[in-house]
């Protein structure tokens, strides 16, 4: 087995401790062998898990037993488990490369087979957004529309924009989910849904592209970022700004709202230039709201955000909240 393992040429991943049984080589595709962190009865904890594109994670053998999961917490609908049964919370395991009989052992992020790291990640982003339950499961088929919405999945992208109403904007939200450009900006009148599609837009993108990511205010952002600076804060605001700057998706409400110190001015220069350089490559993509016209701010932001790739859109509409009712 050992020598097997010496002369494949594939990546094997495993968590710290050898690997001393299982099968390779059933699957297609890349395999990753992640050992287990609890008691066995039959290998004494050494057992192989086999991570791949369509069976996911099993147990190395029936009875096989994969250690303690850590603590379930609940928090606004969401359970996170906190210690990953690959590498016991570090965030890290050993990859084992096998070339020409070498061993060659380097460490790299955990793969995360059973879901603890996305799923701690996105109890603490839901903490910084500060939404509710109820926001949390809101989808893009539960906005309302308002006027004449006949047709608009036909609509060219230059017709979308052309019509300036909220029917249009949520059309466009719904392209963006199933085909993200980079940038999508939407400016306009209070009240007219631009929070409720971006906080839809986040969850859908959740939920149909298992990633990570959340709908923050500017203010909140900032105050997220600063607040790494005080002495006991549980991580720092490099560490804060860096987590943030590459989330696949992002949605920043209010982005011309927030009061412009100085440390504001500069933060909100270089994360829209960090963000603007992860969209022309399609490694994140952003969703920004304002009441203003992005033509008002400054020269170097409006810039970016007017990227022929990406689109600024102007809902016209009035705001529907005088019209709500129980």
């Amino acid at each position: 087995m050992q020598n097997q393992r010496q002369m494949d040429k594939r990546p094997v991943l495993v968590a710290p401790g050898p690997l001393t049984h299982g099968q390779r080589g059933q699957d297609k595709g890349p395999v990753l062998a992640l050992s287990c962190t609890g008691p066995c009865p039959t290998r004494a904890g050494q057992g192989q898990y086999r991570v791949s594109q369509d069976k996911g994670s099993v147990p190395c053998s029936p009875g096989h037993r994969t250690g303690p999961y850590g603590t379930v917490q609940q928090n606004q609908g969401l359970v996170v488990q906190d210690k990953c049964p690959a590498c016991d919370g570090s965030g890290w395991v050993e990859r084992h490369d096998g070339y020409l009989g070498l061993d060659h052992v380097t460490m790299v992020p955990c793969p995360d087979p059973a879901g603890v790291h996305r799923a701690v990640e996105i109890e603490r982003l839901s903490r910084i957004s500060g939404l509710l339950p109820e926001e949390l499961a809101l989808r893009l088929d539960d906005v309302s529309e308002r006027g004449d919405t006949a047709g608009t999945e036909t609509l060219s992208m230059e017709a979308l924009v052309q019509r300036q109403d909220t029917a249009a904007m949520l059309e466009l939200a719904r392209r963006f989910v199933e085909e993200p450009w980079g940038f999508l900006v939407l400016h306009g009148r209070y009240g007219n849904a631009k929070t409720l599609i971006m906080q839809a837009v986040v969850n859908e993108f959740r939920e149909r592209h298992s990633v990570v990511g959340t709908y923050v205010r500017m203010h909140d952002l900032l105050e997220h970022v600063r607040a790494g600076y005080a002495p006991n804060a549980e991580d720092s605001a490099r560490a804060r700004y860096e987590r943030l700057k590459s989330l696949p998706i992002l949605a920043i409400d209010e982005f011309d709202a927030a009061r412009m110190t100085d440390f504001a001015y500069e933060f909100r220069t270089a994360f829209l230039d960090d963000r603007y350089r992860l969209a022309v490559t399609r490694r994140a993509h952003t969703l920004f709201a304002m009441n203003c016209d992005p033509a008002d701010l400054p020269g170097d932001l409006y810039d970016r955000l007017r990227d022929g790739r990406f689109v600024i859109f102007h809902n016209a509409d009035f705001s529907m909240r005088p019209a709500m009712a129980w």
